[in-house]
Parts: structure tokens; C-alpha cells; sequence
């Protein structure tokens, strides 16, 4: 087994481990708008969602925003910076910059308020 293998069935099974913690959250991508060149009218943006299980590492509440440290597995994910929201427990967060990914493991801030 390579190395590379290794560190992502340790991944695995400490998800696994946390399974009961862990929520299932919808990450929530909205494309550009375009334009029709045919009809000749603007085309409206869609939006494109991504369900995976995360754990809610920290939270954070003062008067105005409520802050959210999530972990979760990059290959659940993919490229986490081509998505603009998050929605938890029926709340829509949006994505803090400076995500960190290990190639393994995404943490990202998230912010309602």
C-alpha cells in the first residue's frame, strides 16, 4: 500500500470514528450568469450542490455573527474554494477565505451574519 493510500484509510476510519457527531451539510455553488448568444437574452445563474458529512469543530456566537470552524474530507469536497455557501442544519453560512487542505482534510471558517 503507498504511502499516499495509507494516510487516507487513517482519514477514513477517524471519520468513521466521529460518525456520530459528525452533520451532513449541502455545499452550495452558484454558477455566472451567461448570456445566450442565439436568443439573444441573458441566461440565469444555476446553482449546483454538493451533500457531504462534517464536523462542526467550533462555534462561535457574539451579537452579530455566528462563526463556524468545519472539518471535512477532501475527496467528499474537491476544490472547496469553487463553492460560495454552506447550509447547516437548515441555516445558509457563507465560506470564510483562507480554507486550508491538506490534500486530506479541508478546514474552513464559516460565517451567518
Amino acid at each position: 500500500m503507498s504511502l499516499r493510500a495509507s494516510i487516507q484509510q487513517g482519514v477514513d476510519e477517524a471519520f468513521d470514528a466521529i460518525d456520530d457527531i459528525a452533520k451532513m451539510v449541502t455545499f452550495i455553488r452558484k454558477t455566472d450568469a451567461g448570456f445566450d448568444f442565439s436568443s439573444r437574452e441573458k441566461v440565469d445563474p444555476e446553482s449546483c450542490y454538493v451533500v457531504c458529512k462534517c464536523y462542526v469543530r467550533d462555534t462561535e456566537d457574539n451579537s452579530e455573527v455566528i462563526k463556524k470552524r468545519l472539518m471535512l474530507k477532501t475527496i467528499d469536497i474537491g476544490d472547496i474554494t469553487a463553492f460560495d455557501s454552506v447550509e447547516i442544519d437548515g441555516i445558509k453560512y457563507r465560506l470564510g477565505p483562507n480554507p486550508r487542505d491538506d490534500s486530506f482534510v479541508v478546514y474552513v471558517d464559516v460565517y451567518n451574519g
